[in-house]
């Protein structure tokens, strides 16, 4: 399990999240991801949002409020698989 945070998973760029969905991940497309701000990195890497150590499912709303409770206290935008996978974040509190 990664050390960041208990709800985040391992890393993924967003060139391992196009090649992944081809061969793995068909079903990355409605899964929740996050991504931390750093001036490098942000928007390129994404880590799964865990739930009860499983990838969480996409939901505007609930996401959006779960990430606030836990990751509140960073910047972070977060999006599905599909605009992850873009490198282009659907939600952020920058």
């Amino acid at each position: 399990m990664n050390t960041l945070h208990k709800h985040i998973g391992y890393p993924l760029t967003t060139k391992q999240l196009r090649n992944f969905e081809s061969v793995a991940f068909r079903n990355i497309k409605d899964r929740a991801f996050i991504t931390i701000f750093h001036s490098d990195t942000y928007e390129e890497l994404w880590y799964p949002i865990l739930l009860n150590k499983r990838h969480m499912k996409w939901d505007n709303e609930i996401t959006i409020e779960f990430c606030r409770e836990q990751f509140g206290h960073t910047k972070f935008g977060i999006a599905n698989g599909q605009q992850a996978k873009l490198g282009t974040s659907v939600f952020d509190n920058l």
